[in-house]
Order: C-alpha cells, then structure tokens, then sequence
C-alpha cells in the first residue's frame, strides 16, 4: 500500500495520474466511474494497445488522493499501477513577439 506522503512529492500544480496495466477492453467509462469519485476529472487519455493511460484531474489533491486509493487496486480484472503522470509542457495562448519566418530561399528554376 502506498501512503499520501510517500505518494506527494510531484510538484503542485500537477494533476497527471497514469494509470497503467490495464486490458486493452478497459475503456473511458470504465476509468471514468473507477475514478471519479476523487475528484473532478477534466480529460483521460488511454492507451489501450499499451495497457495504459492517463487522467487529468481538477486538482493536485484529487489526483493525489486518486493514486494513493487506486494503486493495486481491481479495475476489469488487473490490478493497476498508479503514479504521477508528466504535465504537458505550457502552452501559451498570448501571440509571439517574433516575426513570423521568412520564406525559403528561390533556388532557381530548373532548365
């Protein structure tokens, strides 16, 4: 078993849960009703033909208390494996500064 405070050493703001050893069966609703009731997921992503996935949820605490409760625990059948997924790198909505790229070089036609 795994305790929050062996569990909490991912930085605050992330929300990644992987979730791995799942059947390729396994599908959003399943993880969807396994997991809700930590907290308010936001997306899920699975990989089926690799046997796992990831859950977004709302808030650090969700996604913490969703690993501490769910790792080696049944889901359809296979004990999962849960831990901290990476953060997708920030993206920013603001436009860029920079100018856009200037087109390439005309190599001349061909003759």
């Amino acid at each position: 078993p795994v305790d929050f405070e062996t569990v909490d050493r991912a930085g605050p703001s992330n929300t990644n849960v992987y979730v791995g050893n799942l059947t390729p069966e396994t599908t959003d609703a399943d993880v969807r009703r396994a997991f809700m009731p930590f907290g308010t997921i936001k997306s899920i992503k699975l990989h089926p033909r690799g046997g796992y996935g990831f859950i977004n949820f709302s808030s650090h605490e969700s996604a913490l208390r969703a690993i501490v409760a769910m790792h080696g625990n049944d889901l359809n059948g296979q004990l999962v494996r849960c831990s901290w997924g990476k953060m997708a790198a920030e993206t920013t909505l603001q436009p860029s500064a920079a100018p856009p790229p200037a087109p390439a070089p005309h190599l001349g036609s061909k003759s």
